[in-house]
Order: structure tokens, then sequence, then C-alpha cells
């Protein structure tokens, strides 16, 4: 009923009362998490049950919202209008979605942002401005990494972390930041008039971090330069298209024999192709733009990644017009690797 929902607002569902992907189906129905889904579903559709492929979805929504019984609650609550798997995809893209309008719920329980809003008017203004910043990052990030794009103190990122806005990996020492915390953050950041100059040195610290392990990528050290750019690739993309976006082509240059090799010896064909591709395109609509080597070798990069797609006559179109640049420019080594 509405009135056990204050509740289960108090806490959350530990890891271990977390459904995993991992986890056996038929052992999924017995989390706590899922559970409580289940109850909420059947308050919202009578005689709701899960259909093939439900309890997947299920399980992802569980863990998107961190185990927290009221995004169990309002997220199971668009059960009569969406099925599992749209719900999860809704969390995923867009925090406004977990919301409720039952008048009989407290304000301040009425959406997640209700939630990270009790918190986030708790911290100081020290403790705002660290975790704003914090949420350029995807995937997390090293301490390192947090001092040099944001620097942001290990104090400040204690801070975050005792108050659960941030979490620390113990394995990796990595400081890591829910989905959705990391978007409510992020409006505060986009708002703040420093984002773009953090966004910068996010770029070229992930650009930098790609150079750095260029050689390593195609010697003996290949294992742990691939384990280390795994660790960072959702912030090396997010480099990447930054650079893209904004024209930066000396990140470009620094980040694409990096970024190549990783997806080439990780046999993300597509990803790479997607990836060039979108660089490639985005320097040659730029008017007077004169960079004709790098768009060379963007070109050759996005062909190699068609070919191993098996796009053979896109690869050898791609590659004729890299050859060319190549000639043109006087790249020998370009040249020979568009050859």
């Amino acid at each position: 009923s509405v009135l056990s929902v204050p509740r289960y607002t108090e806490r959350r569902y530990s890891e271990g009362n977390l459904p995993t992907d991992a986890a056996d189906p038929e052992g999924r129905t017995e989390y706590g998490a899922v559970k409580l889904f289940m109850q909420s579903a059947r308050r919202a559709r009578a005689g709701f049950e899960l259909e093939a492929g439900d309890l997947t979805h299920v399980t992802r929504i569980c863990r998107l919202v961190q185990g927290l019984p009221l995004g169990v609650l309002l997220a199971a609550a668009w059960i009569d209008v969406l099925s599992p798997k749209e719900i999860a995809a809704e969390i995923a893209q867009n925090l406004d979605f977990l919301k409720t309008e039952m008048v009989d719920v407290p304000e301040r329980q009425r959406s997640i942002r209700a939630i990270f809003e009790s918190s986030w008017n708790l911290l100081t203004g020290e403790e705002r401005d660290a975790l704003a910043r914090m949420s350029v990052f995807r995937g997390g990030c090293s301490r390192r990494a947090a001092r040099k794009v944001t620097g942001a103190s290990l104090r400040l990122l204690t801070a975050l972390v005792t108050k659960s806005l941030l979490g620390r990996n113990a394995t990796t020492g990595r400081f890591e930041m829910h989905e959705l915390v990391r978007q409510y953050a992020e409006e505060s950041f986009d708002a703040s008039g420093e984002a773009d100059t953090v966004r910068d040195s996010h770029c070229v610290h992930y650009a930098r971090m790609l150079r750095r392990r260029e050689d390593a990528l195609v010697g003996h050290a290949q294992v742990k330069a691939m384990d280390e750019i795994r660790s960072d690739i959702d912030n090396a993309r997010a480099a990447w298209e930054w650079a893209v976006d904004g024209g930066r082509n000396a990140d470009l240059e620094a980040a694409m024999e990096g970024l190549f090799h990783f997806y080439e010896r990780s046999s993300r064909y597509r990803e790479g192709a997607d990836a060039f591709q979108r660089a490639a395109e985005a320097l040659r609509a730029r008017e007077g733009d004169q960079s004709e080597a790098l768009l060379g070798r963007l070109l050759t990069r996005w062909s190699r990644f068609c070919e191993l797609a098996g796009r053979g006559e896109e690869a050898r179109e791609l590659a004729a017009e890299g050859l060319a640049i190549a000639r043109q420019t006087g790249d020998r080594r370009e040249e020979a690797l568009a050859t």
C-alpha cells in the first residue's frame, strides 16, 4: 500500500540482496529487490506475471536504481504502461522518469530526484562543486585522474564516499558514481559555467593516456596496456566524442593510434568503425579545416575496421581516399598502411 512507501525509503538493499545477471534465473525471484518489484507491479496491474526474458530486465532495473526501494517502487509503478525492458531503458537514459504523482506520498519521497536533492542540500558548497565536476567521468576514475581533471582532493573525495554519493572500489581503488547520481550531478555541472573547461581537461587527460600506451599495445606489454585502457574505455570514448564535437584535432591526433589498436585487438570492429567514421565526417564537414593529413589517417583506420567487419567494398573506397591523401602529404607510413 501507499502507507508502506516511507519505510521502504529508509535503506537500500545490500549488494547481496540484489540480483546479478549471473544469478540462476529461477533464484532471482528470491532476491528482496525483485520481490519488491513484483509486489509493486501487481499493485499497479492486477495479475501481472513475468514473461519470457522479463526477469533479465527486472534484474537490470533493480541494479540501475542501486537497490533503492523507492526507486524499485517508482519503476514498478509504470508496469501498467510499459514493459520491464522499456522501463529499464527509460531509467538508463532519463533521471526524471522515476516520478510518482500519488498525492498522498510526501513531496520529498515523490521522486529519485527528491532523494538526491535531500542529500545535495546537506553538502557543503565545496562538496557540491566536487561532485558536479566528478560527473564528467564515465565508468569511474582513478584518484590521480580525479585530481588532474577536477582538482578534487582526497579529503573531498573521501567526504563524498562517506555520504554515499561516490563509491570506492576496494580492489582497484577507483572512485565510482552510480549513473543516476551522475545524471543529477551533471545537471548542476552543466549550469556551473565551468563544464567546458573541465571537459577539455578530461579530454586532454584521456587522449594522453591513450598516447602513452601506443607502443605497449604493439609490444610485450600489450596485455597490461589493454587492461588499463579497458578499465577507462568509457572515459576514452567520452574524450574522443568531445574532441570530435569540439574540433580538438590535437587531442584526436593524441588519442587516435591508441584507440585504433585497442579496438582492433579487442575485436570491437563496429565500434571502431563508428568512432573513426564520426571523426572523419566531422572533420570533413568543418569549413576551413586544413587538417588533410589527419583526415587521411582517420579514413585509413575507418577502412581497416570496415575490412575486419566484412565490408570490403566500403573498405577499399576509404583506403583509396586515405592513400591519395597520404601520397599528397608525403606520409610514407600512412601510404603503406592504406596500400
